[in-house]
């Protein structure tokens, strides 16, 4: 079966665009109105910072093709190949709404070969999610961010899983 590469959502791009320029002028404004040497400030600004940076990474992605979710023979792998979760490692899969966007879930069956493969601050979240007890649910990806209908997603999610 041939990888399936879908692609980040041309309006779901334009929304982290905006995003990200609100974030930006919102850090430039604490950094120049409100700081007077204080830490917490600039720690602020810095996080704004940061977030500020999505939006453009994720048009540097559609600009050179990098998509935003890959269903390989192996497993779900993000658009620059990394591997999240491996077929035979998926329980289930679901779709939940969380803070106004809807998530694609996965349900493992061992989360402990998840934390042990995983590397830098995937390997954190995963464990902060075993810790808070979410122990075998993980979020993969924002629906309203892929290119691809929930139906056709879940088709071809089910049709990976039964092969497996």
């Amino acid at each position: 079966m041939s990888d399936l590469k879908i692609p980040f959502k041309i309006t779901g791009l334009i929304i982290s665009l905006i995003r990200s320029i609100i974030l930006g002028l919102l850090g430039v404004f604490l950094l120049v109105k409100v700081s007077n040497n204080d830490w917490i400030i600039l720690i602020m600004v810095l996080f704004l910072m940061l977030l500020a940076l999505i939006g453009p990474q994720q048009l540097l992605y559609r600009i050179t093709g990098v998509p935003a979710l890959i269903l390989t023979d192996y497993g779900l792998t993000n658009g620059k190949g990394k591997l999240l979760v491996k077929w035979d490692e998926i329980e289930s899969f679901t779709f939940e709404n969380i803070k106004f966007s809807e998530y694609l879930m996965v349900k493992v069956q061992d989360v402990d070969s998840l934390i042990n493969r995983s590397k830098g601050i995937g390997k954190y979240i995963y464990i902060l999610n075993k810790r808070i007890g979410r122990s075998r649910k993980f979020t993969i990806i924002s629906i309203g961010s892929l290119g691809i209908s929930k139906l056709k997603l879940t088709e071809e999610l089910n049709r990976r899983l039964l092969i497996e």
